[in-house]
């Protein structure tokens, strides 16, 4: 039992973690993503 809190816990501050990120780091993802993704299609 204690084990199950004890990983909700983690993930609950891996979550808040993710949310201390700035924003244009999520936008910089955002971007390479998109990139890759027009660079796939742009393969077919």
């Amino acid at each position: 039992m204690c084990n199950v809190h004890n990983k909700f816990s983690t993930a609950k501050y891996r979550c808040g973690h993710l949310a201390l990120l700035p924003d244009n780091f999520f936008y910089k993802i955002k971007k390479f993503v998109d990139l890759k993704l027009l660079e796939m299609l742009s393969c077919w």
